[in-house]
């Protein structure tokens, strides 16, 4: 009857001593490595953007708008045509010859929208987290 319950807790027996000591290990990093600190930047569209037109919106017309998306406020504010397919619904920007896959819409340099799109649904973009717009 020995041998029995012996043969039953071999895999058991095998299979802690194949994690024990990997628990410890684990538990054992006690070390803490501090980083130094990076600032990022993106570059401005005026230092690379020579012969572009830069249109900038007034920061009292973006107070105005503060409770509207960015679809709402370019379609009243500017000469960007703004195709909206209904309230709330698909907003996407066109300039005068492209379509919404030829335009990017960064913020704070980087580019939001669907990256298989192409495409940037304004309607989901608030006005209170901007504070300057830009049309190149």
């Amino acid at each position: 009857m020995g041998e029995i319950i012996n043969i039953a807790y071999r895999p058991f027996l095998i299979l802690m001593a194949i994690l024990l000591p990997g628990l410890s290990m684990s538990f054992a990093q006690d070390q803490i490595t501090e980083l130094d600190e990076i600032e990022i930047t993106a570059s401005t569209i005026e230092k690379y953007g020579v012969g572009a037109t830069v249109s900038k919106l007034d920061s009292a017309v973006i107070e105005n708008f503060a409770q509207t998306s960015l679809a709402t406020l370019l379609s009243v504010q500017s000469s960007a045509y703004i195709k909206q397919y209904g309230a709330g619904m698909l907003s996407t920007v066109s300039f005068r010859g492209t379509g919404a896959g030829h335009t990017v819409v960064r913020w704070n340099g980087m580019q939001v929208g669907f990256p298989f799109l192409g495409q940037t649904d304004l309607s989901l973009i608030p006005i209170d987290f901007i504070s300057e717009i830009n049309l190149v």
